[in-house]
């Protein structure tokens, strides 16, 4: 072995010889943070036509500022509204 034993190569040796198992626990964390924002999204998307009493039908038709103005009245950025 050279030179001495430090924490540095015992560290390093502990991520080279369980690369696998952090590059699958790597993935593991990407794709539940990605599993719950979508969750989180369609939650909103389902809990935002019942709060504003504005039925499907009617939120197809409508353009996403005039059911903003419901709640918040002239707060409207899109141009040509």
């Amino acid at each position: 072995m050279n030179g001495k034993l430090s924490i540095n190569r015992l560290a390093m040796g502990s991520i080279r010889a369980r690369k696998k198992q952090y590059v699958s626990l790597w993935i593991g964390i990407v794709l539940a943070v990605f599993f719950v924002s979508s969750l989180l999204l369609l939650a909103q998307s389902i809990y935002f036509p019942f709060r504003t009493g504005i039925s499907s039908g009617q939120a197809a038709r409508m353009p996403s500022c005039a059911m903003l103005s419901r709640q918040t009245p002239g707060r409207c950025w899109t141009a040509g509204m």
